[in-house]
């Protein structure tokens, strides 16, 4: 509900309804119980989820011009490939609901941008933070 909250104050209830459905099905214990204070790797997987999330919701809403800001709102993404290693399965979730969020806006709009632009400058920043981590530490990426 959170999530949803968030979303739609910043980005509408349309993209609130996208990015929440995304949270119901990624991987993970999302769902599950852990407790705060510990040193639990659940709770830092539930806030990197929650953050990429909401700059999911965030990325999609900005202007066409605002590329430095599109990138920035991934980098929640970027961090969580570091310190979970199914995280590539939430980068394929959310690939994938950018492709059914592209294809929706084409058949009502007649422009997929909004997700053709997210979907890009994500995949630029995941490929270039990557490469550049394994280069600098090769032992650092948990994938």
């Amino acid at each position: 509900m959170l999530l949803f909250l968030l979303a739609r104050a910043l980005a509408g209830a349309e993209v609130a309804a996208f990015v929440s459905a995304l949270w119901s099905i990624f991987p993970g214990l999302s769902f599950a119980r852990t407790l705060l204070g510990f040193a639990d790797h659940h709770v830092a997987e539930i806030a990197l989820n929650l953050a990429t999330l909401w700059g999911l919701s965030a990325a999609l809403s900005v202007p066409a011009s605002s590329r430095l800001r599109r990138i920035g709102y991934g980098l929640p993404l970027l961090a969580f490939q570091f310190t979970w290693s199914g995280a590539p399965l939430v980068i394929a979730v959310i690939a994938v609901g950018l492709v059914f969020a592209g294809w929706s806006d084409l058949l009502r709009d007649g422009s997929c941008a909004p997700s053709a632009r997210v979907a890009a400058d994500w995949g630029g920043l995941l490929v270039l933070g990557l490469l550049g981590a394994r280069a600098l530490v090769p032992d650092a990426i948990m994938v």
